[in-house]
């Protein structure tokens, strides 16, 4: 949590182009809502976002399916003022009815997320953070406040519980209360 607010401190604090701090600001906060892959996140659009019900509907490029994802209210005021310059087939994060490209992303992004790289051998994939932490880090939280497994994978729109079983070792240790809690005569 201390990581997201240096962050987002980063992206507000950043020198350049006023409208690409925007998009950074919006793509993170969708990040950070809903754990979508980065393309997923560049082709939200604004009839994609119920802000009544608080959802978002996503497209998995990667499986060809929609599924639906959530908006957190740290970041709904920022949603709601974009959408109220669009139209609806606009994008959310470009403004427009073009996705932006994944590269442009990475460009304006991850050199914000290298301070956190310090030290780390740029070899070294596993424990450096990219753009696509961001999705780790949502499953992380979740896991980390006691979210069942299964609502995880639903969130993250994993096909297979093997992939979202990574996070359950961050989940708190419930068991012994489990236990506790039978109810026996």
């Amino acid at each position: 949590l201390d990581e997201i607010e240096i962050l987002w401190k980063s992206i507000e604090d950043r020198k350049g182009d006023e409208e690409v701090t925007h998009r950074l600001k919006l793509f993170v906060a969708l990040s950070l809502s809903t754990g979508a892959r980065l393309r997923s996140i560049m082709t939200i659009s604004k009839s994609d976002i119920n802000l009544q019900q608080d959802t978002i509907i996503i497209k998995n490029h990667k499986s060809n399916r929609t599924y639906t994802g959530f908006l957190h209210q740290n970041w709904k005021k920022l949603i709601e003022d974009r959408m109220k310059k669009l139209r609806p087939v606009d994008y959310i994060v470009s403004g427009t009815p073009t996705e932006i490209v994944r590269s442009v992303v990475g460009r304006n992004l991850q050199p914000l997320l290298e301070q956190f790289n310090d030290g780390i051998d740029e070899a070294d994939t596993k424990r450096r953070v990219v753009i696509h932490s961001l999705r780790h880090t949502f499953a992380s939280l979740l896991a980390i406040q006691g979210t069942p497994i299964y609502t995880i994978m639903r969130l993250m729109d994993h096909a297979d519980i093997s992939q979202t079983i990574r996070y359950a070792k961050l989940s708190p240790d419930s068991a012994k209360d489990s236990v506790k809690q039978l109810k026996f005569k």
